[in-house]
């Protein structure tokens, strides 16, 4: 009879644990992703609506967010993200602003560190940029017939808004490149377009632009 009691206890104290695991780690989590966040320096704090996180894992809804990584003796990086339904990876590499983080840089081993987290961070961006410019998966595009080449690029002060560069073309050629910009559901009213040798048309800027 203490036996089966000790296994009533056992088995009753089992399904608590189960329930406030549930109701603690598992309701929280429901309807939201996971989201690895890597920083360098490695004890920075991130702000994520609000809410400040360390390196880790986060549980967030589907949606975009800005993210904002702190420490001290430090610039602050910041990043902006859309969470999707799948999991996904964030690196933030806060750059040093006092003598002691810099002499920290010296070491190799935190080169190297903050050298791949630069990478993870390069791919999350492109992952992002991609996913709401689905244009640039089919560039550079040709048409040799028409002729021109289409291509892309960043502006040097916000490396996610992409302009297209229009190349190789003759007057035609321009005409067909504006033509297919449009299929793809290109607004041209708030895309720059630049062709090489030309005037942008939709815009002041100058085609020495496409260089920087």
């Amino acid at each position: 009879m203490i036996q089966r009691k000790h296994i009533i206890a056992a088995v009753v104290g089992f399904l608590l644990l189960c329930l406030l695991y549930f109701l603690f780690v598992t309701l929280p989590r429901i309807g939201k992703v996971p989201v690895e966040i890597a920083m360098h320096p490695s004890d920075a704090k991130v702000t994520v609506n609000d809410e400040t996180h360390s390196s880790g894992t986060v549980y967030l809804k589907p949606g975009d967010y800005t993210l904002i990584a702190k420490r001290e003796g430090w610039d602050d990086a910041t990043t902006t993200v859309s969470v999707k339904d799948e999991p996904r990876s964030i690196a933030l590499v806060l750059e040093p602003n006092s003598q002691e983080a810099r002499e920290l840089l010296e070491n190799e081993s935190v080169i190297t560190e903050r050298e791949a987290l630069a990478g993870i961070a390069a791919n999350a961006r492109g992952e992002d940029i991609r996913a709401k410019t689905p244009i640039l998966s089919k560039l550079p595009y040709s048409d040799i017939f028409g002729p021109f080449k289409i291509d892309f690029g960043f502006n040097q002060d916000d490396n996610r808004t992409p302009y297209f560069i229009v190349s190789f073309a003759t007057a035609k050629g321009r005409r067909l490149a504006i033509e297919w910009l449009k299929k793809q559901e290109v607004d041209l009213v708030k895309t720059e377009v630049i062709f090489e040798g030309l005037n942008n048309p939709f815009s002041n800027l100058e085609v020495s632009h496409a260089d920087e």
